[in-house]
């Protein structure tokens, strides 16, 4: 083989090592997003949506104005804690 068929064929193999890094290093930068959403969900996403379930819950079953008042005020105050993680998993993920 002569010296420039050798250096093309090395050229050739440089840049498919390099394709193959880039392409491995975007599946990692991939997968690390994944962990980071599943950590979000699991920790900080099921967290308020419980309790606003657990407050629609005892909603149905309190007849005192006074304590219907509270639950609303602690729903209000969960949805927008609610709100804030999903901006965060929307700024993590994009």
């Amino acid at each position: 083989m002569d010296n420039y068929l050798l250096f093309k064929i090395s050229r050739i193999h440089v840049n498919f090592k390099l394709l193959f890094d880039l392409f491995f290093l975007a599946e990692v930068y991939k997968n690390h997003q994944l962990r980071d959403y599943a950590f979000i969900n699991a920790h900080f996403l099921r967290g308020p949506l419980t309790t606003i379930m657990s407050l629609i819950e005892l909603l149905k079953v309190v007849d005192a104005k006074e304590e219907q008042e509270i639950c609303i005020k602690y729903l209000e105050d969960t949805a927008n804690k609610l709100d804030g993680v999903i901006y965060t998993i929307q700024t993590k993920i994009s």
